[in-house]
């Protein structure tokens, strides 16, 4: 009888214990999640937008940015830089609204088109000491896309880039699909901060000073941070309209590369930090079998980029390249 006693009471002390772990488990984890959030909603957030003739396609972005859910202090600065368009009259028509969201909306204007100096003159206006969202012109956000990047940069987590996950609008050409089906596949599209939108964390904005005038702002801004200090905010999503057709996507492709070798000519010490890009994507491409009979399109838009970026890597770069066919789809869907 007392070993059977001995038995239960033995069975109920270890079903106690677990208990008291789930418990202490659930607590913990609710605990950090209402820390998390309230540490997000205590910061404050940046968020610079460098137009160039954006009238079409900057409505949907800062409609996007109207519905965002942080509860934090917002400052949306847009600098319409060498317009002659009503970019900057579009963007104070937002005034009001942001107003009625408790944001504030700022729009700094340039005379002169430059993307660089845009961001530059964007940091003036931002919110001292807060976290700096760079942010094109041409993107949707999800509604929790600022409230889940500056999650991730808080303060104390060793993340100091971060963006949402990456969607983009459906393509109608059958060779953007293609070459989208492939481009999504890549570990650095799915799972690193590469275009369109960086967060940036108040001590990680601190490791440079001004923007340089190149073309890839971008990937500069990346290549400040090591692989573990940059994140992707999964459960948010930022939304892109690519390039329809052969010859945009060579336009872009060309772009992008020229950035590229310029970033390695100026900044050798941030370009080493991309190594391993190309020896990591293609075996995992070979290893998705679905996606091989659309590498041939892939593999000729980034050729024909490679190619015509090579021969015009002396050209003048100093003015906006972009694709306006994908902005001008952008502002009807």
């Amino acid at each position: 009888m007392r070993e059977w006693l001995s038995l239960f009471d033995n069975r109920a002390n270890r079903q106690l214990e677990l208990a008291l772990l789930l418990g202490y488990s659930v607590f913990t984890r609710l605990y950090e999640g209402i820390e998390m959030s309230s540490n997000a909603q205590g910061q404050s957030v940046t968020v610079i937008i460098p137009a160039h003739n954006e009238e079409q396609a900057l409505p949907p972005t800062l409609s996007s940015l109207m519905e965002q859910d942080f509860a934090g202090h917002l400052r949306i600065v847009v600098v319409p830089n060498g317009c002659d368009d009503r970019t900057a009259e579009v963007a104070r028509s937002f005034m009001a609204k942001a107003r009625e969201r408790g944001f504030e909306l700022v729009v700094a204007e340039l005379t002169e088109g430059c993307k660089p100096k845009a961001l530059n003159q964007g940091d003036v206006h931002a919110i001292p000491d807060s976290v700096r969202v760079y942010l094109d012109a041409d993107i949707r956000l999800s509604p929790n896309a600022i409230s889940a990047v500056t999650r991730e940069l808080r303060e104390g987590s060793g993340i100091h880039c971060a963006a949402p996950r990456i969607q983009v609008a459906p393509a109608k050409s059958l060779v953007t699909q293609a070459y989208l089906k492939v481009w999504l596949n890549t570990p650095y599209i799915k799972n690193d901060v590469i275009c369109g939108f960086y967060g940036v964390s108040a001590e990680g904005r601190r490791r440079w000073e001004k923007f340089p005038i190149i073309i890839a702002d971008d990937k500069f801004t990346r290549m400040q941070f090591l692989r573990h200090e940059r994140k992707v905010a999964q459960d948010a999503t930022m939304t892109i309209q690519y390039a329809e057709g052969l010859k945009e996507l060579i336009k872009v492709r060309t772009r992008w590369t020229r950035g590229n070798i310029e970033l390695g000519m100026v900044y050798p010490q941030l370009w080493q930090r991309d190594e391993g890009r190309y020896t990591r994507t293609v075996p995992h491409l070979l290893s998705k079998p679905t996606v091989w009979p659309c590498i041939p399109f892939f593999a000729l838009v980034y050729a024909c980029g490679w190619w015509i970026a090579f021969k015009t890597r002396k050209a003048n770069l100093s003015t906006w390249e972009r694709s306006n066919g994908s902005r001008a789809r952008l502002a009807t869907t």
